[in-house]
């Protein structure tokens, strides 16, 4: 009845305290990787003092990661299946104790329940050791891939490449998607205070480091990168309209790369002009 009473005063006061909703809090767990690291702040900001752990890499297939509250990154579950990494430099599978630390691989796992070296699809960091166990940093999925004229951008490209700039890395919210405008192009929804006037230039020009959208580029069939601020809840406006297409609300996770157009039309705001950084409609 008290909590009753304190969600009402809240209601009224059209501000809800997460803090005053649940005094007992001791631990949030959710998500803080790949594309949901930009979350971990403003889950802080709200709750003050509360501590966020992420939750590791869980697949529907199996475990390959699980916290431990002593260290930053997950430790491998090494008791849950046999797990396999595969080593796109070598074209090799590593096993757990060949892994090295600052490298990057795909994970397979071969499981109790009958999958053998399935590939999940999921792309790790090793961020260190827990004493002989890696810790494993999830870094995204390598089978979002957007292709509209051949340019075969991939999530973890793109990631990296977002990663690079200042705006795009501590941006409450930052997705690129493709647009089927004459010329087909792409667009950078961006969350963010501002957005310096070169961005759209300097993104495109690493996005280059691709040498298929570099050629699509060069060939006039990618028109220039642009750059869309957002007005209000960016990732609200993205559950609604993935809602609307017909996914449930609850599985709708934020992505850094959609291979969905029409984007411009689900957010508000306005695109920025990229040589003098005006905002227009």
């Amino acid at each position: 009845a008290v909590q009753a009473g304190n969600l009402q005063a809240m209601l009224r006061r059209g501000h809800i305290d997460p803090a005053g909703l649940w005094p007992g809090l001791a631990l949030i767990s959710c998500w803080t990787s790949a594309a949901s690291a930009s979350m971990k702040a403003e889950v802080e900001r709200r709750f003050p003092g509360v501590p966020v752990q992420g939750k590791g890499l869980l697949a529907t297939e199996g475990v390959v990661s699980i916290p431990i509250e002593e260290y930053e990154f997950p430790v491998a579950a090494i008791t849950s299946h046999f797990l396999e990494f595969f080593d796109q430099e070598s074209g090799e599978y590593r096993l757990i104790a060949e892994l090295e630390e600052g490298r990057e691989y795909s994970v397979a796992l071969t499981t109790g329940g009958g999958l053998w070296r399935y590939g999940l699809g999921d792309r790790i960091h090793v961020a260190g050791f827990a004493k002989r166990t890696p810790l494993l940093e999830f870094i995204g999925k390598e089978d979002c891939v957007s292709d509209l004229r051949g340019e075969k951008l991939n999530a973890l490209f793109v990631a990296n490449t977002l990663a690079a700039f200042e705006s795009s890395r501590n941006a409450g919210f930052a997705m690129l998607a493709p647009s089927e405008a004459t010329p087909p192009h792409y667009t950078l929804f961006l969350e963010a205070d501002d957005c310096p006037p070169n961005l759209p230039v300097l993104l495109d020009q690493r996005l280059q480091a691709n040498p298929h959208y570099s050629y699509c580029r060069r060939l006039g069939q990618l028109g220039h990168l642009r750059i869309f601020l957002v007005d209000g809840s960016a990732r609200d406006a993205y559950i609604n309209r993935c809602a609307a297409l017909g996914q449930r609300a609850g599985g709708v996770k934020t992505t850094v790369l959609e291979r969905r157009s029409g984007w411009e039309h689900a957010f508000r705001g306005a695109f920025v002009q990229a040589v003098t950084g005006e905002v227009c409609a």
